[in-house]
């Protein structure tokens, strides 16, 4: 058996407790008590395992309490227990090592998608001349519909994808990390179009302050306006950035 090290009492009752916790769920399950207490066993040592591989020398409550958080309640042990061979129990909850996490594919998806908007979209304003002749073959027409139309679906794709790779890095039991760039997809595109929508309201609180009316060319060229904007449109961004980031931490699941 796996034992953290140098824990203090009342971090081990902390551990202990939530033990206990799976322990009385398994109760109502169909594992005889052998059974209930290996599952126990292993997920002991799976916490172990997990602070272990935090690096600290000695882990404090909100280091085991993290860790706790990773896992999934004690009430589900018992539910996967229906639906799963008694062997298998852990394993629908186990925390892997770091060296088996893999790279959300969804999040990464979702990133070269965003890239496509980049590359392609510029595509539309490019003025091809074709002379009699010299047309594009159908393999060329055809390849450029596909990226121009991955280009102009890269905003709402890679904000779906975003989302969907959160979620299932929080789902995956650990398995998978990326966190960062599934972050990233969700909110590139929502924040890039509220870009334009603070500089015009930053440009209007400036307007108003020295009581001139200018129109919308104005607004959007003038230095003033574009500073004020931009300084909002970072303040609004700094702030959601910061508030998806607590509310994945909070998803149901294992990181």
């Amino acid at each position: 058996m796996t034992h953290a090290k140098n824990l203090a009492s009342d971090v081990q009752r902390i551990i202990d407790d939530y033990l206990d916790a799976i322990g009385v769920a398994l109760q109502k399950s169909r594992l005889t008590r052998e059974e209930r207490q290996s599952v126990v066993d292993n997920v002991e040592d799976q916490i172990a395992e997990m602070l272990n591989a935090r690096a600290i020398a000695t882990p404090a409550e909100a280091d085991v309490r993290a860790v706790l958080a990773e896992l999934d309640s004690p009430e589900s042990y018992a539910e996967t227990i229906e639906s799963t061979a008694p062997e298998q129990t852990l394993a629908s909850h186990a925390q892997p090592n770091a060296g088996e996490r893999r790279l959300s594919k969804v999040a990464v998806v979702g990133a070269v998608w965003a890239i496509a908007f980049f590359t392609c979209v510029p595509l539309f304003f490019v003025a091809w001349t074709v002379t009699p002749g010299n047309e594009p073959s159908l393999l060329w027409f055809y390849t450029g519909r596909a990226l121009m139309i991955a280009g102009v679906s890269a905003p709402l794709g890679t904000t779906l994808l975003g989302l969907i790779a959160i979620g299932q890095i929080r789902n995956f039991q650990g398995t998978h990390y990326g966190m960062g760039l599934a972050i990233a997809d969700t909110l590139l595109f929502p924040l890039l179009a509220a870009l334009p929508v603070c500089v015009a309201a930053g440009g209007t609180v400036i307007a108003a302050i020295n009581g001139s009316s200018p129109g919308w060319y104005e607004l959007m060229t003038s230095p003033t306006a574009l500073t004020a904007g931009f300084l909002f449109w970072l303040l609004i961004a700094t702030a959601v950035v910061w508030l998806v980031q607590r509310w994945s931490r909070k998803l149901p699941g294992a990181s």
